[in-house]
């Protein structure tokens, strides 16, 4: 029908005012491990069409494994891991569901960021239209931005750049 959307085999018709309503319910993952997981069993309970995941490369993967009949949205994630397999077998184990090595990791887990490792590729590519042949890293001592820095020296070595220079700096905690 003109208006309306379709979920699964439902198509949810417009009202007359051409809007559609929806519900929306809420569970805290409480920013844990297992509290991801416990938040996600209890929307799918509820019968929810789709799943908004926690801003968090650590706790989105937890939802998606739990809710893999619906679709999930993740709005914060951005490590590789959370959307591709490892490319070493010897890792599958370590990250459910992966059975073959470089594939995407969930079928149903949708991003609104690229991944990590390509933050920095577009940038790096425009320095080498300018004919820069050096570039140089600064990164913080994080996995994300390890990871960030990381895809910016894979492609600045694809486009034949020199990474003459790569700091990592340690990651200060405030004080108490």
């Amino acid at each position: 029908p003109p208006g309306g959307f379709h979920v699964g085999a439902t198509t949810q018709p417009a009202r007359a005012n051409n809007t559609v309503g929806f519900e929306v319910f809420v569970e805290d993952a409480t920013s844990t491990l297992g509290g991801e997981t416990r938040a996600a069993t209890a929307l799918m309970a509820r019968g929810v069409h789709v799943i908004i995941a926690p801003y968090s490369s650590t706790l989105t993967p937890g939802v998606a494994l739990v809710a893999q009949q619906v679709p999930v949205v993740s709005w914060g994630a951005a490590s590789e891991s959370v959307f591709r397999c490892p490319t070493d077998a010897r890792n599958l184990a370590s990250f459910p569901p992966c059975a073959i090595v470089g594939r995407p990791r969930f079928r149903n887990l949708f991003s609104v960021l690229s991944p990590g490792p390509t933050y920095f590729v577009s940038i790096t590519e425009l320095a080498r239209t300018y004919n820069v042949r050096q570039v140089g890293t600064v990164y913080e001592n994080t996995a994300a931005t390890r990871s960030y820095a990381l895809g910016a020296m894979n492609r600045a070595y694809e486009l034949g750049m020199n990474n003459s220079v790569e700091i990592e700096v340690g990651y200060a905690t405030p004080s108490s």
